[in-house]
């Protein structure tokens, strides 16, 4: 049963929160990792480990928030960040997880995918 508690249990966690988060969302774009961010390349469509989200405010304006699969100096997993107004990227605000091994984004025929690869390989 422990194997498979990434399956039954942060999985579905993990889905909830980013379901929640994308539907919130008035656009996205995908990034090869968060270096090709920070440096102005190109968004892709598939092997992304970065997920940015746009948002509009009720008062008028944007915001922007990143979802990433990296390792900030505190351990490889899932961090959530909200771009600041300046938008110089700083440390994640929180983890939502650091049980994945892998975890991408892809759009296929128009629709947003997220892949979620547990410690086990599952």
């Amino acid at each position: 049963f422990r194997a498979q508690d990434f399956l039954t249990r942060e999985a579905p966690l993990i889905n909830n929160y980013v379901v929640r988060v994308i539907g919130s969302a008035e656009g996205y774009a995908l990034y090869e990792n968060m270096g090709a961010l920070r440096d102005g390349e190109s968004a892709v469509l598939e092997g992304a480990t970065v997920l940015v989200l746009r948002y509009k405010l009720p008062e008028g304006g944007e915001r922007a928030s990143i979802l990433s699969f990296e390792d900030p100096g505190t351990g490889l997993g899932l961090y959530y960040r909200l771009i600041p107004e300046d938008g110089v990227l700083a440390e994640p605000d929180l983890a939502l997880s650091k049980q994945p091994t892998l975890v991408s984004f892809a759009v296929e025929r128009g629709v947003l995918r997220m892949y979620l690869t547990g410690p086990n390989g599952e």
